[in-house]
């Protein structure tokens, strides 16, 4: 399992209810880091928000999300899974340059398989027995031919 050392933060940041990765992303780059990020929270008391439709957090909501970011490592530790923030310096450069990087990459295996082409595979939620079997064939003959697939972990063909 890999984790740079803010992964905590980062989490916690992402389990706080209305902040997306755009959201997120600004308010680590204002404050300098998620754990800065996370104790300039604006409060209700502040008066005003970071942006014109900011959330206010108190203190039960962030600690809340403190606490799922903890269960979350533990889970990616029992899994072994590994994370990803913008601020590891194995974060790949090809999501680091797309307009609203992701707050966080989960994965398992290697990471530099990102390195060549990758394909997304995308379907219905509600996938017939068909779709799931040409989906797995498919995944499956991209991936002997050298080819990532990622997925983004949604229900039905992802």
């Amino acid at each position: 399992m890999k984790l740079c050392a803010d992964a905590e933060d980062w989490l916690t940041l992402s389990f706080l209810p209305g902040l997306g990765c755009a959201h997120i992303n600004r308010l680590v780059v204002e404050a300098g880091s998620p754990g800065e990020a996370l104790l300039r929270l604006p409060r209700p008391r502040d008066g005003a928000g970071v942006g014109e439709r900011s959330p206010f957090f108190d203190r039960r909501q962030v600690t809340a999300a403190r606490d799922r970011a903890r269960l979350e490592l533990d889970e990616l530790a029992r899994l072994d899974l590994s994370l990803l923030s913008p601020s590891c310096s194995q974060f790949p450069e090809s999501l680091r340059a797309i307009p609203d990087p992701p707050a966080l990459l989960y994965y398992c295996g290697r990471l530099e398989c990102l390195l060549r082409p990758v394909v997304a595979i995308i379907g219905s939620r509600a996938a017939t027995d068909y779709g799931r079997r040409i989906g797995a064939w498919l995944a499956s003959e991209l991936a002997a031919l050298g080819i990532t697939v990622a997925s983004g972990v949604a229900s039905g063909i992802d």
